[in-house]
């Protein structure tokens, strides 16, 4: 597989409590990224989402056998390893709530040769985008062939929402059960584009939502992800596509949406882009 993987996390905090990773088992030819967004509530979120990815990180690529890649396994795995690792640690009897120590989500995007897997607990966003998403007028700010596909493990409570699915010190068996989708490549006709990201960028919980005086109903399109799109589109209509142009192009994206005041949180996203995706804006 020829397919570029991009990987992004900034801040506007003091502390970043995302944490991203990408990874290759050359073995099963799988590649793919894991982002953890460790929950600000919790005690020690950061050492959690970094702990959570790097676990998981492992086991997939130490994994010899593709029949032997059942995420949903390795996200208990990797939920007892985290507490072996830090309930032991915790020698200084400090009075911690472990349902609410160490949390994050956990989203995890494989590339396999004819398909993508896809895990996650928790919110955030799993955008699957066509290779020809950038074939539209200027007017259509938001290619309908771009979608989001995370339905996010939250419910409302006192007016915000609460994650119900997430991996923390103590967790019940349901709360560590992933969500696990597969999406079929379109090998040959434009390809497909899978970006996945933490909160900070995306999350259909986070989407406002109003009425207008006639009683309809208007749903918000964000201005990060139109940008971002607008900075792909730019990338993949370069003459010469290549990693490094990709990469500088989203540096500048995420400077723009810094300056601009578009965050207030953590955000952190991955990026896929099979070669076809790329091969198609130039015929």
């Amino acid at each position: 597989m020829n397919s570029y993987i991009i990987t992004k996390s900034i801040t506007p905090k003091i502390k970043n409590e995302d944490y991203i990773e990408s990874f290759k088992n050359e073995k099963l030819g799988i590649k793919g990224f894991i982002v953890g967004d460790g929950i600000g509530s919790h005690f020690k979120p950061s050492e959690g989402s970094e702990f959570c990815v790097k676990t998981l990180k492992s086991y997939i690529e130490n994994c010899s056998a593709i029949e032997e890649l059942n995420l949903t396994h390795f996200y208990t795995k990797v939920y007892n390893d985290l507490k072996n690792e830090f309930t032991d640690n915790e020698k200084d009897n400090l009075e911690i709530d472990k349902t609410q120590s160490y949390g994050t989500t956990l989203i995890c995007v494989i590339e396999l040769e004819e398909k993508f897997i896809i895990s996650y607990l928790g919110n955030g966003s799993i955008w699957h985008i066509r290779g020809n998403f950038y074939d539209f007028s200027p007017q259509r700010y938001l290619p309908w062939n771009a979608i989001n596909v995370l339905n996010p493990h939250t419910v409302e409570e006192n007016g915000k929402e609460a994650l119900y699915k997430f991996i923390a010190l103590e967790c019940t068996e349901n709360q560590l059960k992933p969500s696990i989708l597969e999406i079929s490549k379109d090998n040959e006709l434009y390809g497909d584009i899978i970006l996945a990201s933490t909160d900070g960028l995306f999350s259909n919980d986070h989407n406002p939502i109003a009425k207008d005086r006639e009683g309809n109903l208007w749903i918000s399109g964000d201005k990060k992800i139109e940008l971002l799109l607008s900075t792909l589109k730019k990338s993949l209509q370069d003459n010469s596509i290549e990693e490094v142009n990709i990469n500088a192009n989203i540096d500048e994206y995420l400077n723009q949406i810094t300056e601009n005041k578009l965050i207030d949180d953590d955000t952190s996203f991955g990026i896929i882009i099979p070669s076809k995706s790329t091969t198609i804006t130039q015929e």
